[in-house]
């Protein structure tokens, strides 16, 4: 699932190492020269087998495709704002879709951030980041040889009867919240040592029903009420989101679902669509009394929760006339719930 070198000035790298890295990551490959700041990308694997074996300094992407489609556009490196060119190895769950690669979503995100320390620790994943000046920062566990460094140990890969580098880091989670898990709110102690991510709000329209705790119904009803829901969008860790069940009632009272988020973003990235866990619950309506029965479920059966309609109206022109400080989005926040 890739590699990247990164390379000091005079150091000359094994031919057969890196004609064994490209023949199992073949999917593309991109270079930036830390001497010129020049990047180039190719999809001919002796092409980055010949950038491998010179001696001026660079660092070179070879890659293994699990998200996004195979194709020159999807080479690393991706542009990062301030930040320069990213270069990741990994894969990040949630941040990709059908044509673009997480990283290409991930140097969106981070193009808006100040300092990615912060997030690009948090995956399990390696990252590099090359900035204007052709600085190098690399985040994660990167192996150290002599005058350069790999994201993995190429040692396991080929000839030695390894079977790949294992990852030693927790595996995350994209979870998006409302309501009172909300940074401030009763609730958001819940996320300690999670790390935010972006606000965004649902790709889809959702009812958020507000009566006492407000319930997150999936989809709109007969009269088309829904909401393009205001979230927080947290990467967590395994043990915080089995915490977050609990907390919940997962799978009994409310059930955790994954869906697509569109971030909050910039006028320069746009929106970036991430599929995050969210907290639903079951319901039926009864137009006669105008209620919302809410289920869920126990050792002790199937019960259901009666909850007046509170559900605000949906306007066509929301969507519309949403912009990018989140003003016209629908707000959970003092509600009092997720």
């Amino acid at each position: 699932m890739c590699i990247i070198f990164h390379k000091e000035k005079g150091v000359q790298l094994d031919k057969e190492t890196l004609e064994d890295m490209a023949f199992l990551n073949p999917d593309g490959f991109g270079i930036t020269w830390l001497d010129t700041g020049t990047t180039n990308w190719t999809r001919e694997d002796h092409v980055a087998v010949k950038w491998g074996l010179s001696k001026r300094p660079f660092v070179l992407h070879m890659r293994y495709a699990t998200v996004g489609k195979k194709n020159l556009a999807n080479c690393h490196p991706f542009e990062a704002g301030q930040h320069g060119k990213l270069y990741m190895n990994g894969t990040i769950k949630g941040f990709a879709n059908e044509d673009k690669t997480d990283t290409e979503q991930l140097a969106m995100v981070i193009a808006n951030i100040d300092d990615p320390t912060e997030l690009l620790e948090s995956f399990e994943a390696r990252f590099c980041l090359v900035d204007e000046d052709c600085n190098v920062t690399r985040y994660g566990d990167w192996i150290e040889h002599k005058g350069y460094w790999t994201s993995k140990e190429v040692d396991t890969w080929f000839g030695h009867g390894g079977s790949g580098i294992q990852t030693h880091s927790p595996e995350r989670h994209l979870v998006a919240v409302y309501g009172t898990l909300k940074s401030g709110f009763r609730n958001d102690y819940h996320l300690d040592g999670a790390t935010f991510v972006d606000w965004g709000f649902t790709q889809e329209r959702h009812r958020l029903v507000i009566s006492g705790l407000p319930f997150l119904i999936e989809g709109t009803d007969d009269f088309e009420r829904g909401e393009n829901v205001e979230v927080e969008i947290y990467s967590v860790l395994s043990e915080t989101l089995a915490r977050l069940d609990r907390l919940e009632g997962h799978p009994h009272f409310y059930k955790r679902k994954k869906i697509p988020i569109r971030s909050h973003g910039s006028k320069t990235t746009g929106r970036i669509l991430m599929y995050c866990w969210v907290y639903f619950v079951d319901e039926s309506y009864d137009s006669q009394t105008g209620q919302y029965h809410i289920e869920f479920h126990d050792d002790q059966g199937v019960h259901m929760i009666d909850m007046d309609q509170d559900i605000a109206p949906f306007h066509p022109d929301d969507e519309a006339n949403a912009h990018d400080d989140g003003d016209d989005f629908i707000n959970a926040t003092s509600y009092g719930s997720h």
